[in-house]
């Protein structure tokens, strides 16, 4: 009983290949040069942000260093906001 189901198998494969499309041409893409860009921030942006301490041990001192703090992060913030606008302009100048 397998044989002849085997040989109808074998005889229907090569219709099932024939009705195939044929496969996309290749097409070759060559990359002649490629340059590399290195974007570095300028040194001031870069550098640790200021970080108060604590001068005096009374609470108004501790009332002065939260102010102090917030002027910082404050400050900080500004360094990296324009850091972020330096390397923006030099990605679109460099584009």
């Amino acid at each position: 009983m397998q044989k002849p189901i085997l040989a109808a198998l074998a005889l229907c494969l090569p219709a099932l290949f024939a009705c195939s499309s044929a496969p996309p041409p290749v097409t070759t893409v060559t990359i002649k040069e490629v340059e590399l860009v290195k974007i570095a921030p300028p040194a001031h942006l870069t550098q640790n942000c200021y970080e108060p301490e604590l001068q005096g041990h009374k609470w108004l001192d501790g009332i002065a260093l939260s102010e102090a703090r917030k002027l910082a992060l404050y400050e900080c913030n500004k360094q990296l906001e324009k850091l972020r606008a330096d390397i923006a302009t030099q990605l679109s100048t460099n584009d």
